[in-house]
């Protein structure tokens, strides 16, 4: 597969989506960089790489989104899509969940995925990858996960949903549904979680780089596989998901809780 020759990556400033924009810019001759805020801090770490060009915009405003992506292509088309873009919401229990929090991962996570679908469509060609990120969490629910688990099961069903309809098109959708990566979000909730959230997390193994993620992420997209789970361990687990009854995959969760409540 010839390398990609223009990569967007939203979620740029931190994270995976810094990571993959480090990872692209050796791969790639144009990089586009979108975050809520543009992501000059990214964008300067990585001059001389590549020809860069960066946008800010909110996935949660549709025409906002639009606008910045037709910036930054520029009316050049896009030959892969890296969206990553998302939040992890407070992971307490039912009782204290404020609606206000499930409405605003709801609205990054999933309408913001659609959001910038959407507006990555009229820049792709057969042969372009739209590949969003979503979590393991997004195919395993996770332990007081409420509003993101819910989120990301959402993006899994529009990645595949849009694979669907747009190979007809010749463009490869994927989803990307990596386990425990340390990024800031992660670390703190490693850091402040009781020890059943800590337990159920690490079942998938311990959190991996978000360089190493990138390296593994990259593979995936350039496999052309729809699914891409980037460590062994969490693979693992979704595929004892997929192909053991529900009841025993439930088992295997409510040990793990048992035995980190003492």
């Amino acid at each position: 597969m010839a390398p990609p020759r223009t990569v967007l990556v939203t979620g740029a400033a931190s994270g995976i989506g810094r990571a993959l924009a480090e990872h692209y810019a050796a791969r790639a001759s144009t990089l586009l960089l979108l975050d809520r805020a543009a992501p000059d801090d990214t964008a300067a770490a990585l001059a001389g790489r590549a020809e860069i060009r960066t946008a800010g915009a909110d996935v949660r405003d549709a025409a906002a989104t639009a606008a910045a992506v037709a910036e930054l292509a520029a009316g050049q088309p896009i030959d892969r899509v890296l969206h990553c873009a998302g939040v992890i919401a407070p992971t307490s229990p039912l009782a204290a969940v404020d609606p206000a929090d499930v409405q605003r991962v709801v609205d990054i996570n999933l309408v913001g995925s659609f959001n910038l679908a959407h507006a990555a469509l009229p820049h792709l060609r057969a042969g372009s990858h739209l590949a969003l990120v979503a979590s393991l969490g997004g195919l395993i629910a996770g332990y007081r996960y409420v509003a993101y688990s819910s989120s990301k099961f959402g993006v899994v069903g529009l990645a595949e949903a849009l694979r669907m309809e747009l190979a007809q098109d010749g463009i490869t959708v994927q989803v990307i549904c990596p386990g425990e990566v340390t990024t800031p979000l992660i670390a703190d909730e490693l850091a402040s979680g009781d020890q059943v959230q800590r337990a159920v997390k690490l079942m998938s193994g311990q959190p991996i780089t978000p360089q190493r993620a990138a390296t593994l992420i990259g593979k995936g997209v350039e496999s052309g596989r729809f699914m891409i789970i980037p460590t062994l361990k969490a693979r693992w687990l979704w595929r004892v998901s997929r192909v053991s009854p529900t009841p025993l995959r439930l088992a295997l969760t409510d040990r793990a809780i048992r035995q980190a409540g003492g």
